[in-house]
């Protein structure tokens, strides 16, 4: 069986979607469910229910990375809901680690380009040290610190290799306008993408 290697850049290309909803959206079908595009695929669909806490969704992509190669000093682009603010959502990555448990991939957070790696939770009961190991981390925007932008850096000097069952899942529960945006709906904050 032949097998195609994919680089980051192109895996990045194939995963850029992006992902929005509001209230007086046109993505929201006549359901009232928000529509997103899903780089595996798969759509699920969530109620909209607006708050005071901002647009309420469930947006959850899952991504297999296994035989993806994220060069030295590289990184994979996955979610970006721009001009709209992650309130709250989740990340479980399922990376290359260490003996140590130590993970050798950082999952980025913020907006770009002002991206830090996030504080991971190592996840021992579903991890194999020196393998793949489980890493999750809670999303939440703050006064400090805005997410609208999610990736899957390599701050190595070596290229890494996804290994078989190498996957991350982004889990979306509620988003608000940015500030910074106002009532703007330029750029590519109100598009959508469908990946073949």
């Amino acid at each position: 069986m032949n097998r195609t290697k994919l680089t980051a850049s192109f895996v990045a290309a194939i995963l850029a979607t992006t992902f929005v909803a509001s209230g007086a959206n046109s993505i929201i079908n006549s359901d009232r469910h928000l529509v997103f595009a899903q780089s595996t695929g798969e759509s699920m669909h969530g109620n909209v229910t607006e708050s005071s806490l901002g647009t309420i969704v469930r947006d959850s992509v899952a991504v297999p990375l296994q035989d993806l190669t994220v060069p030295a000093n590289g990184f994979i682009h996955f979610y970006d809901t721009t001009p709209y603010v992650i309130n709250n959502g989740h990340v479980a990555a399922n990376i290359p680690c260490g003996e140590d448990s130590a993970p050798e991939l950082n999952v980025l957070i913020g907006q770009a380009p002002n991206l830090t790696g996030a504080d991971l939770e190592y996840i021992s009961e579903l991890s194999n040290p020196g393998q793949l190991c489980l890493y999750h981390v809670d999303l939440e925007s703050t006064a400090n610190q805005t997410i609208t932008d999610i990736a899957l850096q390599n701050s190595g000097s070596e290229d890494v290799e996804l290994l078989p069952g190498s996957s991350i899942v982004i889990g979306v529960n509620s988003i608000s306008l940015n500030p910074e945006h106002g009532e703007e709906s330029g750029g590519h904050g109100n598009e959508t993408a469908t990946v073949p």
